[in-house]
């Protein structure tokens, strides 16, 4: 019994990375259309590095 509480609890882990990784996956996508609109160089690195740790995390999480 302890066992199925086990893969339960795996499963739900693996749904909030999953759900991280959707999450992450819009966040990426807005940050690069943001990046492709005229912007200040000063913004454009901050959309940069907002970027960067995004994919950081992505690779973290092993997202697909």
């Amino acid at each position: 019994l302890a066992h199925a509480g086990t893969v339960g609890a795996g499963q739900a882990a693996r749904q909030r990375g999953d759900d991280e990784c959707a999450r992450l996956e819009a966040h990426i996508a807005r940050l690069d259309a943001a990046a492709r609109q005229p912007q200040s160089a000063a913004v454009q690195d901050k959309l940069a590095e907002r970027r960067r740790s995004a994919r950081s995390r992505q690779f973290e999480l092993r997202c697909k």
